[in-house]
C-alpha cells in the first residue's frame, strides 16, 4: 500500500549490505543496540547489491521511453 515505507525499508538494506561506502555507511548503524550484535557484523557490508528504482519513470509503457518504434 501507499505510504507504508517500502522506500526507507529497502535503502537500509542497502546500506546495510551494500560493500560499497562499507565505512560511510556504518555511521548510519553505529548508535544502534544492534550494532554490537556479533551477527550483526557478520554480514554488514559484505555482499553486492543491485538497487533498481522506478520513481523517476513518467511514461505510461516502454515503448515511449525507449523511443522504440
Amino acid at each position: 500500500p501507499r505510504r507504508f515505507g517500502k522506500t526507507i525499508d529497502l535503502s537500509m538494506m542497502r546500506y546495510f549490505f551494500n560493500r560499497k561506502d562499507k565505512e560511510e555507511n556504518e555511521s548510519l548503524f553505529s548508535g544502534l543496540n544492534i550494532y554490537k550484535e556479533e551477527e550483526f557484523k557478520n554480514h554488514f557490508g559484505r555482499y553486492p547489491v543491485i538497487y533498481i528504482t522506478f520513481k523517476d519513470l513518467k511514461d505510461l509503457n516502454f515503448k515511449n521511453r525507449m523511443n522504440v518504434r
